[in-house]
């Protein structure tokens, strides 16, 4: 019998307090991380994120298990059929670790290895015992700090406006906790859906025609494609921000449009107007950072548009203080709110508090939309969009 969103949220939470009291038992992950071990789902998200620095850090020899791939190798690995790695399993102990996000494709993983007697180890659950990066903390530090802050975590899911946010929020928390990434099987939402719909059935927002859009952390351009898209090409205003050189002159590109209410800032977006350390040339992962190799201006969103109907933010763990550099604007004009809140442990309560202490009467929904730590986001609106 399928349970109710809020019998599932009650059930996560429990499971939530129990794994707050038992550290999860890595001895055997590790030890069939000892044996030759082959990578599964390397071009699925998950694996282009993770995989190459997994690879570096399993102390046996390493394999890619694809059918499909046409390259011998990646990473320097060799490349095997399922064939090939089915005949090689007989012959001696193999191990799985799988990226891959489809749960067809993860059931299928589990079949091979329970026929020819190999290990499956889920990808987060190897990140766990090798403690490799989550996002910019590793893993055990994203526990521990979930740990520390547990009893604030649990609160904010009151705070939340539906069962949904709650099952994703203590789907989170059991992820962190245990490294199992089945605990966010029931709170993940579609990527459609994400910062704001495309379609007419959605949880978080749907744009109409007379929107001003502020995206800050605009990178090569793909929310102002999407946004372009859902809004028909009719709106009042676009504001794109980018402080990577690279991902700027991409984004800038969309000038060739001719659209003279779009504007791009080649800025970071701050609690203040100044110049900021900065790593560049990362692709997705450019940010904020005293060592970072480059240096850029920065802005604070108070200082540089006049209004707002609609702010995102996907900048890397700088959101809070690009929230304090928007308050006035937050604060005049109550715009919908979609704050990505994942980066370091505390961003969702440190981000919530933010724009709790602006004096919006907002109501709140929180969305995940992969299998691991990636990518959550904070909803809020002031209106009536959850109606």
């Amino acid at each position: 019998m399928s349970l109710s969103q809020k019998s599932r949220a009650q059930a996560l939470l429990r499971q939530v307090r129990a794994a707050a009291g038992q550290p999860p038992d890595l001895g055997p992950v590790l030890a069939a991380l000892q044996r030759p071990t082959a990578l599964v789902g390397i071009k699925s998200m998950a694996g282009l994120t993770y995989a190459e620095g997994l690879r570096h850090k399993l102390p046996g020899a390493a394999l890619v298990l694809d059918d499909e791939l046409p390259e011998a190798e990646y990473f320097g690995l060799r490349r095997v059929t399922t064939a090939q790695f089915e005949h090689m399993a007989r012959q001696m102990p193999l191990t799985v670790v799988d990226f891959s996000e489809s749960m067809f494709v993860q059931g299928y993983v589990r079949r091979v290895c329970a026929r020819v007697n190999a290990e499956y180890v889920p990808f987060v659950q190897a990140m766990g015992a090798l403690d490799l990066h989550a996002v910019y903390q590793t893993t055990h530090v994203m526990r521990a700090e979930t740990l520390a802050r547990l009893d604030d975590f649990i609160a904010l899911g009151d705070k939340l406006a539906d069962d949904a946010s709650r099952v994703t929020l203590y789907g989170l928390l059991l992820l962190r906790l245990t490294y199992d990434r089945s605990a966010l099987r029931y709170g993940i939402s579609e990527d459609g859906d994400e910062y704001f719909a495309t379609r007419s059935v959605s949880r978080t927002f749907q744009l109409g025609d007379d929107e001003y859009f502020i995206d800050c952390g605009a990178s090569t351009g793909p929310v102002l494609q999407k946004f372009l898209g859902a809004t028909d090409w009719q709106f009042r205003a676009y504001h794109g921000f980018e402080p990577d050189p690279k991902n700027f002159a991409r984004l800038n590109a969309f000038g060739a449009l001719e659209l003279p209410n779009v504007h791009f800032h080649n800025a970071a977006v701050a609690d203040k107007p100044g110049n900021l350390r900065f790593v560049g040339g990362a692709d997705y992962s450019c940010r904020l950072d005293p060592n970072g190799n480059i240096e850029v201006p920065a802005v604070a969103l108070d200082d540089v548009v006049p209004e707002a109907s609609f702010i995102k933010m996907d900048i890397e763990g700088a959101e809070v203080a690009a929230l304090h550099g928007a308050r006035g604007l937050i604060s005049r004009h109550r715009p919908r709110l979609a704050i990505t809140v994942y980066h370091y442990a505390h961003d969702l309560l440190n981000i919530f508090d933010a724009i709790a202490g602006m004096g919006v009467s907002y109501r709140y929904r929180l969305a995940h939309y992969r299998q691991y730590y990636l990518d959550t986001v904070l909803y809020a609106t002031a209106g009536d969009d959850w109606e």
